[in-house]
Formats: structure tokens, sequence, C-alpha cells
């Protein structure tokens, strides 16, 4: 009877609790002036501003919160462990609650308050500088007691610590704001005092001031620096830690030379940029671009004559004049004559120069360098196919990473939350108003929350390897992701001028077109072969004999030839048939990728409207599933609930945590994935106006 005596206290307390609060609400905005005033109740929290204005805390358009809870969501804001803050941000002005319609040249309304029925349309302007960040060191105020809201004095009363065996430590979730219970006595707390309840919650927008402020102040809750980096400068050049080796043949032949030495952060900007310079598959087919206009060079000599010269000197020891003149020195011996000398060995010295040139070649010439000219059209498209693509892998391959870390950070906090929960399991066993089947659950749900931290930590590393692979960094260097986990950006044209842009934009159209005009010419280079061919050559030869001194002699000739074969057997027709042929396929692959795109462009327009209020959706689900742990934890330290509502509640809160990243980064997916199908993005294009 004690203990239940003590529960039902408890339970008391609590309510008492939860009614002071809902009468502090009548009057929300002298509730939030007071806790703008006040001071951090621990060393994890920071405040932005250390004299606040009164004229200025609650801004002109602010509304009057209809619930307690409300009116702290519109002062506080949800800190990750990390130091990234959920909050939808908007930068606009007070005065202007609906979305903009595209034709609109207002200035930049706010986002209204996120609702899962309001339907918001991606077709807004640039203006609306729409953003869903994760803020570095984001406003921290804790939410306090009735009894502290009424209170004159700014200090926050201390907790009371549970008489336990062992206290329950404070929560290490996402964010710690805690709930300091009513002042009761040590007798009444003895057996079952509430633990502080830790609160995930989101804040309006701060002005630029403050968060410059709030930036420049330390981060005392991040407790993995080295998984998620503050972010560097904006530079878009990308760092030099990172640049590979010059030499494309190198190769490790030691572990040291491919040991990770440095881990370096690096924004999406900076990745895009240091892919156009190193990518492999970039630089292969700028290669190819340049082979091919060394083709068209090739190609435009065959319009020039040729010119050959040619020099010769000859020593000639004859051995039939040997012969010759051994039997005439006999020949004269015989006759009593005296023999004579006669030389076998002539020296002789020539020179010659041929000119050559096609008159007419059945227009082969012509075709030969239309098509050295088209290929290298082809070859250049290629190369802006390629980049697109190129931005397209490293920034799917970013925000995949920015997953990675996130459901990282989501699902340490899972863990602590477990550990948490573990803990309070634990505590109410062992004050006897516990059972050793909520322990076990609770170890259950612990040793899941671990394995699935396990296996993101796991894709973390494997993310981080896929990036360096796309940028083609140093052996020695991995990848950080710097950038915040935020709305890349809005989608100003409508669905039909998308479409209308990417027919007109994509070079993979372009390059079948090219394609087809390669296939005529190719049909009469074919043809050519079975027409007329006349050549001319100039000759001019020079000659000179060393051994007497007549001098130089010279000679010249011109030959005019014309040639035609009459029967080929059909080849060259056949060649050129198949040309034609050619022809078609390219006109066929052209109407197919029209198709295609079209429908990626219409996938894309649908999956990023879908993926916006997605966000929206998913951050009050996030709000209220914070407030429902907070609700789950106070019913069961009061004996009131039960340990499956809270393990629920956390699986609810980590699965919202989850979603909202899902749908930020499916927004950005989409969103590069219509910049993609676009191309040649940012656009400046007659068909918007």
């Amino acid at each position: 009877m004690p203990k239940f005596r003590d529960l039902m206290a408890a339970s008391a307390i609590v309510a008492i609790a939860f009614n002071s609060v809902e009468a502090s609400a009548s009057t929300p905005k002298s509730a939030l002036k007071e806790l703008q005033s006040r001071p951090p109740q621990s060393d994890s929290w920071q405040t932005i501003a250390e004299t606040p204005d009164p004229s200025s805390t609650l801004p002109e358009a602010e509304t009057v919160a209809d619930s307690p809870t409300e009116a702290i969501l519109q002062r506080n804001r949800y800190v990750h462990p990390t130091g990234y803050a959920n909050a939808i941000e908007t930068t606009a002005p007070t005065d202007a609650a609906p979305l903009p319609s595209p034709d609109d040249s207002t200035d930049p309304p706010i986002l209204p308050a996120p609702e899962p029925e309001t339907a918001a349309s991606a077709n807004i302007t640039d203006n609306a500088t729409l953003t869903l960040t994760f803020l570095k060191n984001s406003t921290e105020t804790p939410i306090s007691t009735p009894t502290e809201l009424n209170s004159s004095e700014s200090e926050t009363a201390e907790t009371p610590e549970i008489k336990n065996d062992a206290a329950l430590p404070s929560w290490e979730g996402s964010a710690e704001t805690p709930v300091s219970p009513p002042n009761v006595t040590e007798s009444e707390t003895a057996a079952l005092s509430p633990e502080p309840v830790p609160v995930e919650v989101a804040a309006p927008t701060l002005p630029d001031s403050l968060v410059q402020a709030q930036q420049n102040s330390p981060d005392t809750l991040t407790e993995n620096t080295a998984q998620i980096p503050l972010n560097p400068e904006t530079d878009p050049t990308p760092p030099e830690r990172i640049e590979p080796s010059p030499n494309p043949l190198l190769f490790p032949t030691r572990p040291s030379e491919v040991e990770i030495q440095n881990e370096v952060p690096i924004t999406l900007e900076q990745a895009v940029e240091h892919a156009w310079k190193n990518n492999l598959e970039l630089q292969r087919s700028i290669l190819e671009l340049e082979r091919s206009r060394e083709a068209i060079r090739e190609a435009r000599a065959a319009f020039f004559p040729t010119v050959d010269a040619q020099a010769a000197y000859t020593r000639t020891d004859s051995a039939a004049q040997n012969l010759n003149e051994e039997a005439t020195n006999r020949q004269r011996e015989e006759a009593g004559l005296p023999p004579v000398d006669i030389s076998s060995v002539s020296n002789t010295l020539t020179g010659q120069i041929q000119l050559g040139y096609d008159i007419y070649t059945s227009g082969e010439r012509s075709a030969r360098l239309k098509i050295a000219e088209h290929q290298a059209r082809i070859d250049e498209l290629d190369v802006e196919r390629i980049s697109e693509e190129v931005r397209l892998d490293v920034s799917t391959a970013y925000y995949n990473l920015q997953e990675a870390d996130e459901n990282v950070r989501i699902n340490e906090a899972a863990v602590r939350n477990a550990e948490k929960s573990l803990e309070d399991a634990r505590a109410l066993e062992r004050a006897g108003v516990g059972t050793q089947f909520d322990v076990l659950r609770a170890e259950v749900n612990l040793a899941n929350a671990q394995q699935d931290l396990s296996s993101s930590l796991g894709d973390q590393r494997t993310t981080r390897r896929q990036l360096a692979q796309l940028l083609n960094i140093s052996q020695t260097a991995n990848l950080l992701a710097a950038d915040d986990v935020k709305i890349a950006g809005l989608w100003e044209p409508s669905l039909e001028q998308t479409i209308v842009l990417a027919l007109k934009n994509r070079a993979e159209l372009e390059q079948l077109l090219v394609q087809r005009d390669v296939s005529e010419q190719q049909r009469r280079l074919a043809l050519s072969q079975i027409g007329p061919q006349v050549r001319v050559t100039a000759n001019y030869n020079v000659l000179e004999d060393l051994d007497d001194s007549l001098g130089f002699a010279s000679g010249s000739s011109i030959q005019l030839l014309a040639s035609w074969r009459l029967f080929d057997g059909g080849a060259a027709r056949s060649a050129a048939r198949q040309q034609e042929i050619n022809g078609e396929i390219a006109a066929n692959q052209f109407a197919d990728l029209r198709n295609q795109f079209r429908f990626q462009v219409e996938q894309f327009y649908s999956e990023l409207e879908a993926n916006l209020e997605s966000i929206q959706t998913a951050q009050k689900a996030l709000e209220q599933a914070q407030e429902a742990l907070e609700l789950a934890r106070l019913r069961f330290q009061a004996g009131v609930g039960t340990q499956t509502e809270v393990i629920d509640s956390e699986t609810d809160l980590t699965r919202a945590e989850g979603n909202l990243v899902t749908a930020i980064l499916g927004y950005n997916r989409s969103l590069v994935g219509l910049q993609r199908a676009v191309s040649n993005f940012p656009l400046t294009d007659p068909v918007l106006e």
C-alpha cells in the first residue's frame, strides 16, 4: 500500500504539472517572453542573444498559440547531437502566407505551416527562398514548469535526482530540453521521481544576425564531429589534399599508399567541380573529341594536291662489265696490242618530284569530310552528355552520403533513447513498480537499435568510398559531406515548359539527328566507289653521271588518269542501302528517346511535388512524435503507462526523423533529376518568357 500511495502521489504531481502548464498557456505571448528572457538550464544549451529586446521577442505576424505545446514550439528548436536542427526556414516577409503562382513577382512569401492535407505546388518562383536545413548550433531554450514561469527569478530550478540504486542518466537523444518537476518533498520522490523528460521541437526561422551569432558559438552537443563536420567556407575550388596523382598509370604497391590518412569535408559544389576536372570517363570523352577534330583535318587534306620528292645516289660495279674488260684485254694481248683500262664502276645521282591531284572523286572527298565533322559534333555532344551525367551521379552520391550520415545520427539517437528506456525500466523494477518483462523488452529494443546503427555505419563507409571513386581523388584521402541537409532549391518552370526545355536541350536527341546525317554521308561515300574518278599527275626528274663531265640531264611527264568501275556485283548499292536503314533506325531511336525524356520529366516533376508535400507532413509528424514520446515517458514514469508505449513512441520518433530526411533528400534527388532531364542548367531560354 505505501508503494501504491507513492504511485498515486507521483501521478497527482504529473497531473498538477500539466494543469499548471495549461493555465500558464492562457497568455502564450507573455509566457514566451519569459521563456526568451531565461538563461539555459544546462551547459548543453546556448542562448543566441544575451539581452533580447522585449519589443522584438515575437514577430508581428506570429500567431497566438492555441496550446502550451504550440507556444513552446514557436520558441524552441529541435537540436540533434551533431548540432543540426530540423526546421523549415523561410526568409520572406511576415505579411504573406500563401504560396505564390509562377507569375507572381512580389516579394517571397513565408511558407505556410505544414499541414498534411495542404497540397504544395513545386511550381513556385525562385524568389521564395524556402529552405529546410539542419542548422548548426540552433536556438535552444529549456522548457520551464509553471512554477518557474510564475517565478520572478530567472534561474532554473535544479532537477532532483531519483533515489534509487543508480540514478537515471539524462536522456541523450537528438536533443535535450528537460522539464523540471513541481517542487515536491524528497520523501514523495524517494520511491519514484519523474525523470526529466526531453522534448525535441522545431522553431520558426531566425533572423540572419542571430543565425550568424549561433554559428559563431561553440557546439557543445556534438558527440562525433568526425562523422559530420562543420561547414567549410563556401569556396567552389576543391581542396588540394584530394587531388589524384597526375600519372594515370601509377598504382599502389604498398599498404601505406592506400591507407586513409585524410578525411576531407567537401561541399556538393566542390564535388561537382572536382569531378568535372578529374573524372576519368569525362577525361576520356574529351580525348575522343580531340581525336575527332584531328580526323577533320585529315579529311580536309584530301582537297589539296600531294607533292612527292625523291633523290637517289647509285654506285654500280657490274660483274658483266668486268668480264667484258677481261675478254677484251686478252684479245688485245693476242693481237700484240697493249691492254686498256676500262672501269666497270658507275656513279649516278637522280632526283624526282611528282605532283598528284584528284580532280573528281564522285563526292568521296566531301562525304568523308562531312562524316568527320559530324562525328566530331557527336563527340562534342557526348562530352556534354557525360558532364551532365557526372553532375547527376556526383549529386546523387553526395545525397546518398548525406542520407547515410543522417541515418547514423538517427540510429545513434535511437540507441540513446533505447538506453534511456532500459534505465527507466530497470529503475522502475528496482522501485517495485516495474517487471522483468519490461526490462527484457527494453533490452531487445536496445539490441535492435544497436544492430541498425552498425548497419548504417557500414552504409556510411560504403557511400563515402563511392563518392571518392566518382571524383577520382587521392588514394590516401576520404570524403565527408560538409553541406547541411536542406532543400537544394526550387523549380520555377511549369511541367509543360520543362518538357519543352528537355526536348530542346538534351544532347542525346541532337546526337541522333547528327547520326542521321552521318548515315546519309556514308551512303554517298558508298555510291562514290562506282562513280568516275579523275586524277592528274606531273613528274619532273634529273640525272647526273658523276663519272663524266656532262652535267645534269632533266626530263618531265604529265599523266591524266580516268577510271570508272562499271560493275561490282551490287556491293556499293547494298552498302548505300545499309546506311539508309541506319538513318531510319536513328529516327526511330529519336522518337523513343523523346518519349523517354518526357516521361522522365513528368516522373521527376511529380516526385518533386510529392516530396515537397512530404517534407511538410514529415515536419509535422516529427513534432507530434517528439511530444508523444515525452508524454509516453511521463506516463511510464508515473506508472500509468507501459513500456510498450515508450518503445512504440521511440520507434515512431526514429521513423519520423527518417521520413523527414528521406523527404528532403528525395526532393533534392528529384530536383537534380529535373536539372539533368532538362540539361544545360541554369536555364536561360526564351521558352520561359
